[in-house]
């Protein structure tokens, strides 16, 4: 009996657990298609009757791109973020544990200029989610000599995600407007990155994809949730 309400325990927590991931996810998503749908499009001459902070949607093209070096892999790129990190392994057999320790993170500086029919407007893509339009790449570059001995290892890695050519596409922006003495520009929602795109798909297909992964995440909690049902079934009758 005792046996059978711990497994009980154990399938509850696990049913708890996949709950709260889906209802975050269900929330995240939620804000974004709330976001799009509330934002109208504007044309680029028009985000002058915007105050700071409001949320903005433009479509427009990227007008004279600078191309730039990403800093570790030297890729042409119109905008890079980069992170050096090392993962450290400390002890060995079931005393062994990793750990991930940060060092410098680097933002291109550049602005992009998106031009429409109506005018042109610079947007600075630190905070942006552009994750469609990026590459990710990862680098071993050395091993700490110290794992020879037992004691752990310090592999250093380099990540960079980047914005690469070609952009003849058109650009769909969802951001925030921005003022400042000497121009206007949008950046991406800081607070929470789920109500930013910067994309090259439509404003239909981030909502679509958007759905879609609602969807998605509800028949998979669903699944789980009859799969614990159904043990949980057989460990009463049991």
């Amino acid at each position: 009996m005792t046996e059978n309400v711990i497994n009980i325990t154990i399938l509850i927590i696990f049913e708890l657990f996949f709950l709260i991931l889906f209802l975050i996810e269900l929330v995240k998503a939620f804000k974004r298609i709330k976001t799009i749908t509330q934002t109208p499009t504007s044309p680029v001459s028009l985000l002058t009757k915007f105050n700071p902070g409001d949320m903005v949607e433009i479509k427009a093209y990227i007008k004279d791109p600078k191309i730039i070096a990403s800093p570790y892999f030297k890729r042409p790129c119109l905008f890079y973020y980069a992170r050096e990190f090392k993962v450290v392994t400390e002890g060995n057999g079931k005393g062994k544990n990793q750990h991930e320790e940060t060092g410098e993170e680097l933002y291109s500086e550049n602005l992009l200029t998106l031009v429409d029919k109506s005018g042109s407007i610079k947007v600075d893509l630190k905070d942006f989610e552009y994750k469609d339009f990026c590459q990710y790449k990862k680098k071993l570059l050395y091993r700490d000599s110290s794992r020879l001995f037992g004691y752990g290892s310090k592999i250093e890695r380099y990540r960079e995600e980047y914005i690469l050519p070609p952009t003849s596409q058109m650009i769909y922006v969802l951001g925030k407007f921005n003022r400042s003495p000497d121009e206007e520009f949008i950046t991406g929602n800081k607070d929470d990155k789920r109500k930013s795109v910067f994309s090259t798909k439509s404003e239909e297909t981030v909502l679509r994809e958007t759905w879609f992964r609602i969807i998605t995440c509800f028949i998979i909690w669903f699944s789980l949730s009859l799969f614990m049902y159904y043990i949980l079934i057989i460990i009463m009758r049991g």
